[in-house]
């Protein structure tokens, strides 16, 4: 029989070119093996060999036949191999090949990009993207516009940098809607996110329903990345009840996203606090999942490390909770985060196992130097106020930074400090340093801050005697806000001490008595002055005038309440007397039958101690027959007939012996055979 002819390497390529349209790539490797067996040296080969081994995510296999071809000095594939670390996950090695690329092409600019975007580097990022979307026409222009909507939204949540982003186009696909939305989230618009989440999924389902090859759970799974999305903006807005549903329902799908169980389930963590915790301990173990730490940021990650700490606190598993805190301190080092959490942290476990002094001496270490951030000292002032040592804890809250130095919240702190130890001018030259630095920052993001900031002072200035200073900041005051009508009260009483005419001139805007429906009291009125003088302030009696008020008095009669009547026995006669005895115990009563004792025993016998007898009675010696035949009562004396023996004889309970009886009872047998 004749040999079959092996096919030419032409017929072998064309082989691999078929099973490359097919995307039969384990079929192609097996051809491609068997052209480098009889053509080892093949660049063609080998090549191909590197893409099937890439199609079939043999990244590492692919990346060693890449390295082998280039000691070999046979050819390089720098794409491949930028392409390969990434999937590896060693992206700064990916970044570096990719920047030795002289002349980038698209799809070298695009894997770039997403390198960057994994490395955080958010700002080169959205510059390739600019890039590429103003270079190229092709059918990936909507994907690269929602990688770019992507990137600004992250570089808002995680660095805090705000990104030009462009406008919401109508024909835009669920991606860019749904990047757009976690865009409005990071600006805290939760109502518009919330909104065009719901379009995000409308057009997710849209997008899917005319697609055969998905099914309706794959189309599910696909939207519970929105529904996710939507249950922590409910969180935010403090709607726990309906986001911890939301985050269960999700759950119990069971979505095959590592990324998106993690997140949902430390969610379910932070709202349940110190509630629920060994379903939080379950909830963070099952996030022990390998290959986590590539699908997360390296916020979301502290951010996990930090409740974990929290939880093993809260479950006062102290030596956890230290091993959680060490684990903690070398992902932030390592990852450049602020140490700030951890070392709050750190106080706070040593507040948890009774060590104050530990807590602010690590607190006060760290601010000696230089390391601390206002979460630091903010934390250390506070357990300073607690000791009492309110100087050093003022000290310290001055050295915070403007922006928060100068907030309402903390201005109002340093002012009431300052009125406790009785320093009436750093309590008001704290307020004009706010009112002064709020100013020349003229932000119109929060303008209530200022307006707050210049009601306390004008108060101040008022208290201290300031006058003409306080009616210029109520004058800016009534600028502002002209429908004020306290403004315009305080303005009035603080002309009428320097200016009669200026405060009649202001009072013509009060509004008129009438409008508090003719409710005033003078004497209320005339004691203004002396609130606080016990001596002067004096009961006012309160005229009642009927005339005024003609209201009726209408009593309001309480309702009777109905007797019951009691319950009768069943055989209740009214006409036969109860029985006087009815409210003792049966056997007290007089028709109580007692036990009978057998004939002819002796209760006496075998009672008392050994060799003593009860002497004989005449109770005892009487005969059975001259006994009465009825029960006798309680207290019925012995009939006079029954006379005591003359000569009584006293016998040893030992020699007793009872008296003769009836012969034993023979048991009746039972009828019927035995069978």
């Amino acid at each position: 029989m004749a040999q079959k002819e092996e096919p030419s390497i032409g017929q072998l390529f064309s082989e691999v070119q078929s099973t490359f349209d097919n995307e039969e790539y384990g079929k192609a490797l097996k051809t491609i093996n068997k052209i480098l067996q009889r053509s080892p040296d093949d660049l063609d080969a080998r090549k191909c060999k590197v893409v099937c081994l890439i199609q079939q995510t043999n990244f590492q296999e692919a990346l060693d036949q890449i390295n082998n071809n280039e000691k070999k000095s046979l050819f390089s594939m720098p794409f491949e191999r930028a392409y390969c670390l990434y999937r590896l996950h060693k992206l700064r090695e990916a970044e570096k090949v990719l920047n030795a690329i002289e002349e980038k092409t698209l799809r070298e600019k695009e894997l770039l990009a997403q390198v960057r975007y994994r490395l955080e580097n958010y700002k080169d990022c959205l510059g390739l993207y600019h890039d590429l979307i103003r270079n190229s026409q092709d059918e990936y222009s909507d994907e690269r516009e929602a990688n770019m909507l992507a990137v600004i939204a992250a570089a808002k949540l995680w660095d805090g940098h705000d990104l030009d982003a462009p406008p919401l186009r109508e024909d835009s696909t669920y991606e860019i809607v749904y990047n757009y939305s976690c865009l409005l989230i990071a600006q805290n618009k939760l109502q518009l996110a919330s909104e065009k989440l719901g379009k995000a999924m409308e057009l997710c389902r849209e997008n899917f329903d005319g697609d055969e090859d998905m099914t309706e759970d794959e189309i599910e799974e696909e939207l519970s990345t929105l529904q996710a999305q939507l249950a922590y903006i409910n969180q935010l807005s403090g709607k726990t009840k309906d986001a911890l549903s939301q985050y269960n329902q999700i759950l119990k799908s069971k979505p095959s996203d590592i990324a998106l169980t993690a997140v949902v389930s430390n969610n379910i963590v932070a709202i349940n606090k110190e509630k629920d915790l060994f379903d939080s301990k379950k909830r963070l173990r099952s996030m022990n999942v390998s290959g986590l730490e590539n699908k997360l940021t390296k916020y979301q990650q502290q951010t996990v490390e930090v409740n974990k700490c929290l939880l093993n606190m809260f479950m006062n598993q102290i030596d956890a909770c230290k091993k959680s805190l060490n684990k903690l301190k070398l992902f932030s080092t390592s990852s450049n985060l602020d140490l700030g959490k951890a070392a709050i942290l750190e106080a706070a476990v040593h507040l948890k196992d009774k060590h104050p002094d530990q807590a602010m001496g690590h607190l006060k270490s760290l601010i000696e130097n230089g390391t601390a951030s206002d979460d630091i000292r903010l934390a250390l002032a506070q357990l300073l106020f607690q000791k009492s040592q309110f100087e050093e804890g003022i000290a310290l809250l001055e050295t915070l930074s403007n922006d928060i130095k100068y907030s309402p919240s903390i201005v109002s702190l340093l002012v009431g400090l300052y009125t406790h130890i009785g320093n009436r001018v750093k309590r008001s030259s704290t307020l004009d340093l706010a009112v002064d630095f709020n100013t020349q920052k003229q932000t119109d993001k929060n303008p209530s801050r200022l307006l707050t900031l210049l009601r306390e002072s004008a108060s101040q200035k008022m208290l201290m005697g300031n006058v003409n200073e306080a009616i210029q900041i109520l004058e800016h005051l009534r600028k502002e806000d002209p429908s004020d009508i306290r403004t315009l009260a305080k303005i009035v009483a603080a002309y009428s001490k320097t200016d009669q005419n200026k405060a009649y001139e202001f009072s013509q805007d009060l509004p008129e008595f009438s409008s508090v429906n003719g409710k005033i009291d003078v004497n209320a009125l005339e004691m203004v002055d002396m609130i606080g003088n016990f001596r002067f302030s004096k009961k006012t009696a309160q005229d009642k005038d009927t005339s005024v008020t003609n209201i009726k008095e209408v009593k309001v009669q309480k309702k009777k309440k109905k007797k019951k009547k009691g319950k009768l026995p069943k055989n209740f006669d009214p006409e036969v007397d109860p029985d006087p005895e009815r409210w003792l115990p049966r056997w007290e009563r007089s028709t109580f039958k007692h036990k009978k004792q057998k004939r002819g025993a002796q209760s006496s016998v075998g009672k008392g101690t050994q060799g003593s007898a009860e002497p004989a009675t005449a109770a005892n010696q009487a005969s059975p027959r001259a006994a009465s035949t009825s029960s006798p009562k309680p207290g019925d004396q012995p009939s006079a007939t029954q006379q005591p023996p003359s000569s009584p004889q006293v016998v040893p309970p030992r020699q007793q012996k009872p008296q003769a009886t009836k012969g034993k009872q023979q048991k009746k047998k039972k009828k019927g055979s035995g069978w």
